[in-house]
């Protein structure tokens, strides 16, 4: 399309900056309450982290109900808990903690080297 059709299509504005107009379907800025902000987020992984280590110390302990083996976990290798409830309860929780929470603080201290 020519330069001399374009300016007349276009009003005159042939080459000029464009000039964009405010559309109706634009949404107003959501208010601060409603705005998701750091502390939200970490709060919201915090809670879902403490969840999922609830169910594993939740499930622990309905496992230790039905094991009958004499033999009960080893935390890590190295410590020999006993085979109760309580004992698969303590070994499901701090082996879902300590698994999720090392990538966790990974991906924390990665994100405060590159934001700062």
């Amino acid at each position: 399309m020519s330069l001399l059709l374009m300016g007349a299509w276009t009003g005159g504005a042939g080459k000029g900056p464009s000039v964009r107009r405010e559309s109706a379907n634009r949404r107003a800025p959501l208010p601060q309450s409603v705005t998701a902000t750091r502390h939200d987020g970490r709060r919201m992984v915090l809670l879902l982290y403490a969840a999922i280590v609830g169910i594993a110390g939740v499930l622990g302990t309905i496992l230790g109900e039905f094991v009958f083996a004499g033999t009960g976990p080893e935390l890590f290798f190295l410590i020999e808990l006993p085979p109760t409830a309580l004992g698969f309860a303590a070994f499901g929780a701090v082996t879902v903690a300590v698994g999720l929470g090392v990538p966790l603080a990974l991906v924390v201290y990665l994100s405060r080297g590159i934001d700062g």
